[in-house]
């Protein structure tokens, strides 16, 4: 799917790119619901996502070092 994608880009330009777009505005917003429903495969981001509760908000992976919960503390600092 992911190289369909990198085609889709190639192809037929800013309507693919309208979706690299959107997910990438849900995912700096934390929006997990817009996350799973803009994924390549929605039933399953959401299973792996549920698989370990986060406390912080950002998926398990980063956990607490999350970019964007990051850049958020970071910018909040500055006033």
């Amino acid at each position: 799917r992911i190289a369909a994608h990198a085609a889709d880009i190639v192809r037929i330009g800013d309507r693919a790119l309208k979706w690299d777009y959107e997910i990438s505005k849900a995912r700096a917003k934390l929006d997990w619901r817009s996350q799973f429903k803009l994924a390549m495969d929605p039933e399953e981001a959401e299973r792996i996502h549920n698989r370990v509760p986060s406390r912080s908000g950002a998926c398990s992976v980063c956990g607490k070092y999350c970019v964007f919960l990051v850049l958020s503390r970071y910018l909040s600092s500055k006033g």
